[in-house]
């Protein structure tokens, strides 16, 4: 093991012990956390602990560090990390959500899309990328929705690699705040970065119909009863959503650790994630009316509902 990660692992490690000396409101999580980086220091032992542990953990403890502490110092690591994978080639893990998106755009009238727990926003700036190598003259808006200041400014410094892109930061978007940036921008892209409370989505919105709101690696973070609550939200403020997210797959929980096991940060993401995950037949009882696609190879799903028979394909 190289020395950076073994310092690495001690830092976090120094970092959780405090978490754990303070009234913690999961006390549980921090000590599983604690457990968890003490066997990440060899391979051999995080698979110990894979196999004969992380089964055991009880559901609210299944926190990564992100969740454990909304002011985590590894927020933006966390974030640069999980960029980086999504734009590595190979496994190409959020082609499926970017092909999907890119068919609506392309086929029809779809001008607002919007995101929930935006991130880096690294989905829209490989569809961007795409589109321009495709020659659309399609006006598009991009509403990217994080409270994480901290994420709100990567997604700023990863999409201004684009050149003639809008970015505008808004506090509170609503209604009459978006319909204004519509009016007045001329830029082929713009992108609006905001930090709406995703829960009172349907205060800021009463009129706006989002042609389209998906989420990408973010649903899992919620309970059952809060994801329901997402949905319900999105399907007054949208014409189709769409949810992009892993599945609880025994052989991915196993590979994709590996594949970041010398990233300690991006390692926590990835295991208890995988292990909050459901699995494909939970999924597919739970669809209702809509389409679900899974991806074995990448461990994810995506999952798609068109509201009220919206149709955004064109006519013409």
């Amino acid at each position: 093991m190289s020395t950076t990660r073994r310092q690495k692992i001690d830092e976090i490690l120094s970092y959780l012990e405090k978490q754990a000396t303070h009234e913690h409101p999961c006390p549980g999580a921090v000590n599983e956390n604690i457990t968890f980086y003490k066997s990440a220091y060899s391979l051999i032992a995080f698979y110990k602990w894979l196999h004969k542990i992380a089964p055991t953990i009880k559901k609210d403890d299944l926190q990564e560090l992100m969740d454990i502490d909304s002011e985590s110092p590894y927020d933006t690591e966390l974030i640069s990390s999980l960029a980086k994978t999504e734009r590595s080639f190979f496994p190409g893990l959020i082609n499926p959500l970017i092909k999907r998106i890119y068919q609506f755009v392309s086929a029809g009238n779809c001008r607002i899309i919007a995101s929930l727990g935006s991130g880096a926003m690294e989905t829209e700036k490989q569809l961007i990328k795409k589109l321009i190598k495709s020659g659309n003259n399609k006006q598009l808006v991009f509403v990217g929705i994080d409270k994480s200041q901290r994420a709100r400014a990567f997604a700023r410094e990863n999409l201004s690699e684009i050149p003639d892109v809008a970015i505008i930061e808004k506090n509170e978007l609503d209604d009459d705040s978006l319909n204004t940036i519509l009016t007045e921008q001329d830029n082929l892209y713009t992108v609006i970065l905001c930090n709406n409370d995703i829960f009172s989505l349907n205060n800021y919105f009463t009129k706006t119909k989002f042609d389209l709101a998906f989420t990408s690696f973010f649903k899992h973070h919620f309970s059952p009863g809060e994801s329901e609550n997402i949905d319900t939200i999105l399907k007054n403020i949208s014409k189709i959503f769409i949810e992009y997210d892993g599945v609880n797959n025994g052989f991915n929980k196993f590979i994709q650790s590996l594949f970041v096991f010398k990233n300690p940060v991006l390692l926590s993401g990835t295991v208890f994630s995988n292990l909050r995950y459901l699995k494909k037949k939970d999924l597919l009882a739970k669809k209702g009316d809509a389409a679900i696609n899974t991806y074995w190879m990448k461990g994810t799903y995506l999952k798609e509902t068109i509201i009220n028979n919206h149709k955004l394909i064109s006519d013409e």
